[in-house]
């Protein structure tokens, strides 16, 4: 996996994707992104869902302008996985869908990256104020660390344009 969008890929190649895509509407395309400004100005097709990861405070603003900017494509979503420290949103009107996750343990070149679950405060205050934005929310079951408990939102928007 890789991000289509990042700072590396030339401007050439995307737009090849776009092409492609936009030859075949009738696919739904998952797209995510740490680098959403690079969306702004490319035609989306009918059936994308459009997303970005915000995993810090400071890719806030640049994900908001960017989504701001937007037109187009069937969903407009914001990943929040893993969720490392709380967040302030000023504007979650611009998304659509919002996926909360925690940090699952993973194994790296140089070295393991541990499991980190953020505070119930830091997920509660995000899922509040996505209801307020008319915001779906999807809570990935790495909240919990596989312990029973609460039942986390598990919803789903509906797509634009798309029957």
């Amino acid at each position: 996996m890789a991000d289509l969008y990042g700072r590396w890929v030339p401007d050439e190649w995307i737009g090849r994707v776009h092409e492609a895509m936009l030859a075949s509407p009738e696919w739904q395309y998952i797209l995510l992104t740490k680098f959403p400004g690079r969306y702004v100005g490319l035609d989306m097709p009918p059936g994308a869902w459009i997303g970005t990861s915000v995993d810090e405070q400071k890719r806030v603003r640049i994900a908001e302008d960017a989504f701001r900017k937007i037109d187009g494509g069937a969903v407009k979503w914001l990943s929040l996985e893993p969720l490392k420290e709380p967040l302030e949103f000023t504007d979650l009107s611009v998304f659509d869908w919002v996926v909360i996750g925690a940090q699952t343990e993973t194994r790296q070149p140089d070295g393991a990256v541990p499991a980190f679950a953020p505070p119930f405060e830091w997920v509660a205050r995000i899922v509040a104020q996505a209801r307020e934005a008319g915001c779906k929310v999807h809570l990935k079951p790495n909240l919990v660390n596989g312990r029973p408990g609460m039942t986390l939102p598990d919803e789903y928007p509906t797509a634009r344009g798309r029957t």
